[in-house]
């Protein structure tokens, strides 16, 4: 279950749900949830701000970094699943774990450009 987890859903069928979620077909169920989600995200960056200000962070990178993680946190509220999942798509272990290798070598590859364009920037400044 722990290789499962590298995804970052806590179990197969979770990956199941959240690609076959639905919206609410009443707007005002999905404008509500819209606006909870804006106010939590609010709160949660003012006291984000507020650490950074307590614990007196000066890294700028790291202070955008974390605003944009809370602000595209997927909130799947106000969705629902159909009544069957006759036409989902279902991971078996082995593609679930194909999946996760080939995040792996992704990350490892947009690291290695990163890394390159880092060194391009600082050579060509030079």
């Amino acid at each position: 279950m722990s290789k499962l987890n590298q995804l970052q859903v806590s179990i197969v069928l979770k990956v199941k749900q959240v690609q076959n979620l639905l919206p609410h077909s009443d707007q005002s169920v999905m404008e509500k949830w819209q606006q909870i989600k804006e106010e939590e995200v609010q709160r949660r960056i003012d006291e984000f701000q507020q650490r950074v200000t307590n614990e007196g962070i000066d890294d700028m990178a790291y202070i955008e970094q974390e605003k944009e993680k809370i602000i595209s946190e997927d909130d799947w509220r106000g969705y629902f699943m159909p009544a069957d999942l006759k036409n989902s798509v279902i991971f078996t272990r082995t593609q679930l774990l194909q999946l996760i290798n080939r995040k792996r070598v992704l990350e490892e590859e947009q690291f290695g450009l990163q890394k390159a364009f880092r060194e391009f920037r600082r050579e060509f400044t030079q």
